[in-house]
């Protein structure tokens, strides 16, 4: 009974530094491909993703043409046709040149989601953690003192404080661990999965 409002597209907009680290070339090189600017702001040029795109997909058939003939070339040798059959050629661009795109949008999907706080890389995690618990560490490891100034501990209370206290630095420093993070979401996939 609600009225759901369409979705509606939108389109997005990257600058030259954004478009040349989605696709792994030097920002001078993107700046040779003539992608057509969408807008300005500022001293900045916009494009739209699916423009890059679109070029990038027109390079990589002008790349692999190449490659994709030789190996039609070779397979062709063993059947009696002399010639290539250009439907085949076009058939394998369309397919390198279909999986090249999903997967360079999928990594600028991905990027974007970043940008946005929405997801984050896995080492981000280990390097929090780390940060984390050297700090909580810290903090533990200054507690006896603390609790000979303020409480006036005997030694042999302040060596058993020292020692869980030393302990608990220990667990909490092996928060930071890679492959500590790496079982426990290993563990968090495998409770989800069920």
């Amino acid at each position: 009974m609600g009225t759901d409002k369409p979705k509606v597209r939108r389109d997005v907009l990257l600058n030259a530094r954004q478009c040349s680290e989605a696709i792994g070339i030097s920002f001078n090189a993107f700046s040779k491909w003539g992608v057509p600017i969408h807008q300005q702001e500022g001293k900045q040029n916009l494009y739209l993703l699916r423009d890059v795109l679109d070029v990038y997909r027109r390079r990589i058939e002008r790349d692999l043409r190449p490659t994709i003939e030789k190996e039609l070339r070779a397979a062709a040798a063993g059947s009696s046709d002399d010639e290539l059959d250009p439907f085949l050629i076009k058939l394998q661009l369309d397919k390198q040149r279909a999986r090249l795109t999903e997967a360079q949008a999928e990594g600028q999907e991905m990027k974007n989601q970043m940008m946005r706080h929405e997801i984050a890389p896995f080492p981000f995690f280990t390097f929090v953690l780390g940060r984390v618990a050297n700090h909580i560490a810290g903090v533990m490891d200054g507690l006896p003192s603390e609790l000979v100034r303020k409480l006036a501990l005997k030694p042999q209370q302040v060596d058993k404080v020292r020692g869980v206290t030393a302990a608990a630095s220990d667990a909490i420093a092996a928060l930071g661990d890679e492959e500590w993070v790496a079982a426990r979401y290993d563990e968090f996939l495998e409770e989800t999965d069920q």
